[in-house]
């Protein structure tokens, strides 16, 4: 019999193997994913996601052999890897940006705008209504629980759009009026 430090995370996944047999003198771990060990005491790292399944072969001093395989099988989810584009990072009031996805491996995206709003999914369009320099933010989450974040290396920066006018003197004449 043995014991795991944890069933399930993300890759990579440290797994504490604890030998709990008893009378044994040999023993070679079998992980599930192509690897062993022959240590008493194990620890292992799954690189890749998968379901895997661990068994121990324990030789007592007469030669006998046991095997005892875990009764839940290991569990490691892919981490996401967050991505994206920004196609114009410069502009005015009310200033439009399109944001374009370039991600994998992610069940939700959740996107900081850098002006105190988030909001959520693929290729989100975005209005900036008031002049700042703004830093955009991905949070890519699957669920395994396993996430990802990357900020965006440019910033955003709205300017606030200008109002024309003037101002005359001038009330009345014939046209065409200098002004």
């Amino acid at each position: 019999m043995f014991s795991l430090s944890t069933v399930s995370g993300c890759a990579p996944l440290f797994v504490d193997f604890t030998d709990m047999s008893q009378g044994a003198v040999a023993w070679e771990w079998q992980y599930g994913d192509g690897t062993s060990d022959t240590a008493q005491g194990a620890d292992h790292i799954y690189q890749n996601s998968g379901t895997y399944v661990a068994s121990l072969y324990t030789t007592d001093s007469t030669g006998c052999l046991s095997i005892f395989t875990y009764p839940v099988a290991v569990t490691v989810s892919g981490v996401p890897v967050a991505g994206f584009s920004v196609a114009n990072t410069i502009g005015c009031t009310p200033f439009n940006i399109a944001i374009i996805d370039s991600g994998s491996v992610a069940d939700s995206l959740i996107w900081n705008m850098g002006d105190g709003n988030v909001i959520y999914g693929s290729n989100p369009v975005y209005t900036y209504t008031q002049a700042g320099v703004y830093y955009l933010q991905l949070i890519a989450k699957n669920n395994g629980g396993c996430s990802d974040t990357i900020n965006y290396p440019d910033p955003i920066v709205v300017g606030m759009t200008p109002v024309a006018s003037f101002v005359t003197n001038l009330q009345n004449g014939c046209s065409p009026i200098s002004i």
